[in-house]
């Protein structure tokens, strides 16, 4: 039942957001964008795993000048190498908020589902909890409606497969480091 509650929390984030958007000057406040970058899994999501690549996706609306509110898909892959059968994955749909410090400094936090994937050439093992984002970032072009910034997040997400790949017992928590280069677009 947690896992039903927080994806209508999602699903109500990313219906809302746009009709949260306030028309301001003949323009909107909508959000969209994406980013790449570089994650790193503790504990390691395979064995000799250890940095892996990072995609996210985010949209929505600027509920004031200063907080937004998003949708926000964070897929993170790790492999020890391109044809190796051993590998992980770190994925997570959020509902998030980012106020804006500044002109350029921004942090960010929220909540949603999120899935740990473990695979090995003997077994594989996939569990879906809650999850958390907090970041910060800065943004290096803020009065443009193109943006680009750099963030770094924790990501975290429960993991009921503690004992996979020789982990210890009292793993119950993936935390993931995200170091993000983002471009994204905001109406005006």
């Amino acid at each position: 039942m947690r896992v039903s509650s927080i994806q209508a929390l999602i699903l109500v984030c990313v219906f809302a957001a746009p009709c949260a958007a306030q028309q301001q000057q003949g323009g909107s406040n909508a959000m969209l964008g994406g980013s790449v970058g570089l994650g790193n899994s503790s504990p390691d999501l395979c064995d000799g795993c250890h940095t892996g690549i990072v995609i996210g996706l985010h949209g929505g609306a600027a509920v004031t000048s200063r907080l937004a509110i998003q949708a926000e898909g964070l897929f993170m892959s790790v492999a020890p190498n391109v044809l190796s059968k051993s590998g992980g994955r770190h994925n997570a749909l959020l509902a998030t908020l980012q106020y804006s410090m500044g002109a350029r400094l921004w942090i960010k936090g929220g909540a949603g589902v999120g899935s740990v994937e473990r695979h090995s050439p003997t077994a594989s093992a996939k569990t879906t909890h809650a999850a958390g984002l907090a970041g910060v970032g800065v943004d290096f072009n803020p009065r443009s409606s193109v943006r680009l910034d750099l963030s770094v997040s924790a990501l975290l997400t429960g993991d009921s497969n503690a004992q996979f790949a020789n982990e210890p017992a009292h793993r119950s928590v993936v935390t993931t480091a995200l170091l993000l280069f983002g471009v994204g677009w905001r109406g005006r």
